[in-house]
């Protein structure tokens, strides 16, 4: 499995807003957080260097958030090396970017 560096930063935000949102106590939110770093573990996290930047600047056919750029350009450069992926995603918005550069999209409804 692969994904971007940026998936550590996203996952770890999202539990703390949990747990600042009351959704997860401390006890929770430390367990999430050591099953998170199992997970990150046995995932290939791909940088986010200057070849990422310069793919995920360029102009895409549809509106994208910065983020979702730099996750569709990860998987765009790894496809280019690696071949024919698959890119999941239950975020629709970053659905349609990556549709919108020929990827193949699971996940979103």
């Amino acid at each position: 499995m692969l994904s971007s560096k940026l998936v550590e930063v996203e996952a770890a935000r999202a539990l703390d807003r949990g747990r600042l949102t009351g959704h997860l106590d401390d006890q929770q939110t430390a367990r999430k957080h050591r099953e998170l770093a199992e997970l990150l573990g046995r995932v290939h996290l791909a940088p986010i260097d200057d070849h990422v930047v310069e793919r995920a600047r360029q102009s895409f056919p549809v509106s994208v958030r910065a983020l979702d750029a730099l996750h569709v350009a990860t998987a765009e450069l790894l496809a280019r090396h690696a071949g024919p992926l698959q890119f999941w995603t239950h975020d629709t918005r970053q659905a349609v970017a990556a549709e919108s550069r020929g990827l193949e999209v699971h996940g979103a409804s």
